[in-house]
């Protein structure tokens, strides 16, 4: 929860980061209707852009309405997404860690080009970032972004081939916000 103790009007979203070791996969669902040509953006570091037309990289991989992303390579990748699913994962070997919120269809994303989502990895860590919609805050009003937690036992998922359909329906059925 965020309050404005300020004494003039002001406009924040929350940007939470949860890290996790690296070596792993993460998943996104992909937005059907997303304003990215290919679903996703990728931040170009050395020429400091954005790139939505041919974001191509070895360790992203489009499957059907699912983003994975290998947290592998020295370099750091960026990604980021205007999900609309309000989940996303995080697998080590047997270790599966689900991330729910709640995605705000009239919501104003402000973060770069409109991410709802965003990952960060390298073979040290993943981050795992959830964005709010931008809230206005008048004086002394407060705002609450909630995200729940799930973590299980599931079958390796490092290891290929592995179901992503299946995957998103385990997330689905196996977790939900409480009201």
């Amino acid at each position: 929860t965020m309050t404005n103790v300020s004494d003039q009007p002001t406009e924040w979203c929350f940007w939470s980061r949860t890290l996790a070791r690296g070596g792993g996969i993460c998943w996104a669902p992909l937005n059907p209707q997303s304003k990215f040509p290919r679903g996703y953006a990728r931040y170009v570091w050395k020429e400091n852009r954005i790139e939505t037309e041919n974001p191509g990289e070895p360790r992203i991989k489009k499957l059907g309405n699912m983003l994975t992303l290998q947290a592998a390579g020295k370099e750091s990748l960026k990604v980021g997404l205007d999900s609309d699913a309000g989940w996303m994962a995080y697998a080590t070997g047997r270790l599966l860690f689900v991330k729910r919120f709640r995605y705000f269809p009239q919501g104003e994303y402000t973060d770069a080009l409109g991410f709802s989502v965003a990952v960060y990895l390298n073979d040290r860590m993943c981050e795992l970032e959830p964005i709010s919609p931008k809230a206005a805050l008048q004086p002394g009003e407060s705002y609450t972004f909630d995200e729940e937690w799930w973590l299980f036992d599931y079958p390796d998922a490092v290891e290929q081939p592995f179901d992503h359909v299946g995957l998103g329906k385990f997330v689905e059925s196996h977790t939900a916000l409480s009201e």
